[in-house]
């Protein structure tokens, strides 16, 4: 388990579907942190770009659409879908604009991305979890207390 998905476990959501996205984001993450010499120029960094941001448009169609069918009042809806969409043009934003910002290798980008994700996590995503199904305690499972 890498310290991102230990760390992540502290602030799920207990909404399953979303609780797995968010560790998928995460272990994408850390692949730039396993590769973090590479520059933000290459292929390599190209490609993972790409499939990253296809994992970020799938996961916030998700998310909304999970809020859509929660009930999740329109004013929180529209903000975090907002910020989804300010997330995902970032996150396909050219690896040409990345250096233009001064990154220039994928340590760089994984420090930055580390940020963002548990910073929108904290501001918009834990507003999600009182509308989770409540999970059954331990001690309401026969589990010793």
């Amino acid at each position: 388990m890498s310290i991102s998905s230990l760390l992540l476990s502290t602030f799920e959501l207990d909404i399953a579907a979303i609780d797995d996205e968010h560790r998928a984001l995460l272990r994408a993450i850390d692949e730039l942190n396993f590769n973090a010499r590479i520059a933000v120029a290459s292929p390599w960094f190209r490609s993972w770009q790409r499939r990253f941001a296809a994992l970020c448009a799938a996961h916030f169609a998700a998310e909304e659409a999970w809020m859509s069918a929660h009930g999740i009042p329109e004013p929180l809806r529209l903000r975090h879908a907002q910020e989804h969409a300010r997330m995902l043009r970032e996150a396909e934003e050219g690896s040409g604009a990345i250096v233009a910002h001064g990154i220039v290798a994928a340590g760089d980008v994984y420090k930055l991305m580390k940020v963002e994700f548990f910073k929108h996590f904290i501001r918009f995503d834990i507003e999600l979890k009182p509308h989770a199904a409540p999970q059954p305690s331990l001690v309401s499972q026969g589990e010793p207390a």
